[in-house]
């Protein structure tokens, strides 16, 4: 009977133990998450900053080309090469754009797939100590009604 009532009393200690190792694992998870948001928002901002210094330049390669043809409206030659060029340059910045975004996304896809191997991985490792709750939990409980 003492090693019922021995075990009995243990159970408190055994069960805040269980309890601290789940939420040290649960804390661990959620700095990852608060890491993975943290990052995903620095790549939003590289993206949009990209996108805006985009479209400033748009509009300025814009209003120089419309001073150039504004200029000489009938030196054709000229105003369709200032033409070409910006359309050159407008899609150069486009391209660029593009490509950053790629990048950025496979970034995120790589970032993510290793978040979620880590995640479900470590799944079993953040049930252990509430199993271990539980198969205490039980047996005092047996021994208890008994």
């Amino acid at each position: 009977m003492d090693k019922t009532n021995e075990a009995i009393s243990d159970i408190p200690r055994k069960i805040a133990e269980s309890a601290d190792q789940l939420l040290e694992r649960v804390t661990a998870r959620q700095e990852r998450v608060a890491e993975v948001i943290s990052t995903t928002r620095a790549r939003n901002t590289r993206i949009s900053e990209e996108l805006f210094k985009t479209v400033i330049a748009g509009q300025r390669e814009a209003l120089a080309l419309g001073k150039t043809i504004a200029a000489e409206p009938m030196a054709y030659n000229k105003n369709i090469s200032a033409f070409v060029n910006s359309m050159t340059a407008a899609q150069e910045r486009a391209l660029e754009v593009s490509k950053l975004v790629i990048r950025e996304q496979s970034e995120a896809l790589a970032e993510t797939r290793a978040a979620a191997e880590k995640a479900f991985s470590g799944l079993k490792a953040l049930t252990q100590p509430f199993e271990k709750m539980t198969s205490m939990w039980f047996p005092a409980a047996k021994a208890k009604a008994k």
